[in-house]
């Protein structure tokens, strides 16, 4: 990759990458980033369905389930190919718009929507997560320290993440639905490997952009909290075989955060050995490309979500889609929509998602021996996929973070 000739080949694949993404998934006027392309065309939900928690509380399987994902890893991903002189100014802004909204489309201050309904731009699910938040905030803060931030921007940022602040402590250190009820995955707080790190990330990137010493107490009061249990979590115990791919590729995304604000010298170190161990568990994953088969992703999937809907609740009377305690009755329905299609998008999660979230993983450690041993995997991973192909946002928005940082890196030279 160090040729003229393989510079220009990167910069045809970034772009190409860019312009799916943007053609096929970034919604023209609400500018947020919808998880299927056919977001607008096959039985998006109405606004009724969505007042009513159809098809589940979180809006699983509608394809406007993970926009606050998708929004906040794009924004940082683009922030970063700011810095190494793309030009993507006018990208960012659009980016952060389309995020804003998502903080602010709620009367319940504080609530992150995971996606709003296109036709609309209002209409959204009561269920949000911590994933959601992660994501988000991690994007806000990279924003806010960039050359590009506006003045007027990172005065609404201060103040969305001033409101998500109060929210949580206001709610007990937990992630309520939007109506106040017990949330699906909205344990922020927890005690746990992939949960640990995430309140912390909260309340550091909320000192740094608002400036307001209570965040920062609020802060060490948590990492103090049960004789600093969170940051045990970060240097030992860790079984890869427990904790899905993406929740460890969030936990990495709110330890670089944490460790780049962290001005303790004990804590800092911490921090930065979660990263490596973290990297270290899941760099196997990026090898799982050499799995990746064209002709699989070619195949058609059926997206009639009511359709599965309406026999999941033949099958299980009673149910309550509106009711985020019967969150495992929801996500055997999720498993039976994701049936019909498994041979594309289940593939692309295992051969595509997967180790691309791994590479970005391993290039967000500092550990430059681990960069050097897969370097020649994540040479591989720039090439090898179609891009064209892809069908879920989410791999596009890591692709083109992965492109970037292989460049901050140094596994490629430009």
């Amino acid at each position: 990759m160090e040729t003229s000739e393989n510079n220009a080949q990167f910069d045809e694949r970034l772009r190409r990458c860019r312009d799916v993404l943007w053609r096929r998934f970034v919604d023209s006027e609400h500018l947020t980033i919808y998880d299927w392309p056919e977001y607008r065309t096959r039985r998006p939900p109405t606004a009724e369905e969505i007042r009513r928690c159809i098809p589940n509380v979180a809006g699983w399987a509608t394809g406007m389930e993970d926009c606050a994902i998708n929004g906040g890893v794009y924004l940082a991903a683009l922030v970063e190919g700011q810095s190494l002189d793309f030009d993507l100014e006018d990208h960012i802004h659009r980016i952060y718009s389309g995020l804003r909204l998502l903080c602010t489309v709620s009367d319940r201050k504080g609530f992150l929507a995971r996606g709003v309904r296109p036709e609309d731009g209002k209409s959204h699910y009561v269920n949000s997560s911590v994933d959601q938040y992660t994501h988000c905030l991690d994007g806000l803060w990279r924003y806010r320290r960039s050359d590009v931030c506006t003045e007027e921007h990172c005065g609404q940022i201060a103040s969305i993440v001033a409101d998500m602040c109060r929210r949580v402590e206001q709610d007990g250190f937990s992630l309520l639905t939007e109506t106040g009820r017990e949330s699906i995955f909205g344990d922020i707080g927890a005690f746990v490997p992939d949960r640990a790190c995430r309140l912390l990330q909260l309340y550091r990137v909320g000192h740094a952009v608002t400036g307001e010493e209570h965040w920062l107490e609020v802060y060490w009061d948590k990492v103090n909290e049960n004789g600093r249990a969170r940051l045990a979590d970060f240097t030992g115990g860790w079984d890869l075989s427990g904790w899905s791919v993406y929740a460890l590729f969030q936990n990495q995304v709110a330890l670089r955060d944490l460790y780049e604000l962290e001005d303790d010298t004990e804590v800092k170190e911490i921090y930065r050995q979660g990263l490596r161990r973290a990297a270290r568990l899941i760099a196997p994953v990026i090898g799982q490309y050499k799995d990746h088969d064209p002709q699989q992703m070619a195949i058609e999937c059926d997206f009639d979500w009511r359709g599965a809907l309406r026999d999941f609740v033949a099958d299980n009377p009673g149910l309550d889609p509106s009711d985020p305690t019967q969150h495992e009755h929801l996500a055997k329905f999720i498993e039976k929509y994701w049936l019909v299609r498994q041979a594309a998008l289940l593939h692309e999660g295992k051969t595509s998602r997967q180790p691309l979230e791994a590479a970005v993983a391993v290039l967000l450690s500092d550990d430059e021996e681990l960069i050097r041993q897969v370097s020649r995997d994540m040479l591989r991973l720039l090439s090898i996929y179609s891009y064209e192909t892809l069908r879920a946002s989410h791999s596009l928005c890591v692709a083109e973070y992965f492109h970037y940082l292989t460049v901050r890196q140094g596994v490629v030279e430009r």
